[in-house]
């Protein structure tokens, strides 16, 4: 993982960095719903901020409904 502003990380890659301390959250999300770290990401952050994310990926919905939402839903279509 990179950490900002240091000599580890590296600009000639795509290298996507988490604070300290959130690592372990997304890993837990991640094994609680069955899903991605990089899905876990922002389920996370909509179950922390305690907003809908809005998503067109089904099997997403499927495995996280408490916290997903289609667009048609998001918009109340």
């Amino acid at each position: 993982i990179c950490q900002p502003k240091t000599a580890s990380c590296s600009t000639a890659r795509s290298t996507t960095w988490i604070p300290n301390g959130l690592d372990e959250e997304v890993l837990e999300v991640a094994a609680r719903f069955s899903i991605s770290g990089y899905d876990a990401r922002f389920v996370g952050a909509a179950l922390e901020l305690g907003t809908p994310l809005v998503t067109e990926d089904v099997a997403l919905r499927r495995k996280v409904p408490i916290v997903t939402r289609s667009i048609d839903e998001a918009l109340g279509a």
